[in-house]
């Protein structure tokens, strides 16, 4: 189909490769309850330190990634969409 990708949408959530920010934004509404784009910014979520540990584990297994240092350097929901394609399988 003209280049696209295959996605679905299963609990909540848009699965498919190369769709990491519309992924993480659903996500983001589903446990957080809060509806976001790219331009949102992360720490206007409101997450205390454990809450931000247990959200990033969440997404470490959701998008099969590891998290590093460089995460404290990401701003914006679309920068975190990078930083996942950047360090995923």
């Amino acid at each position: 189909m003209g280049g696209q990708r295959p996605r679905s949408v299963e609990g909540g959530h848009v699965s498919g490769a190369g769709n990491e920010e519309a992924r993480l934004r659903a996500l983001i509404q589903e446990r957080l309850g809060v509806t976001v784009d790219g331009a949102h910014r992360l720490a206007s979520l409101g997450l205390d330190s454990l809450a931000l540990m247990d959200f990033v584990a969440g997404l470490e297994k959701e998008f099969r990634f590891r998290a590093d240092q460089d995460l404290f350097d990401v701003e914006t929901v679309a920068e975190l969409a990078e930083y996942i394609r950047e360090h995923g399988d």
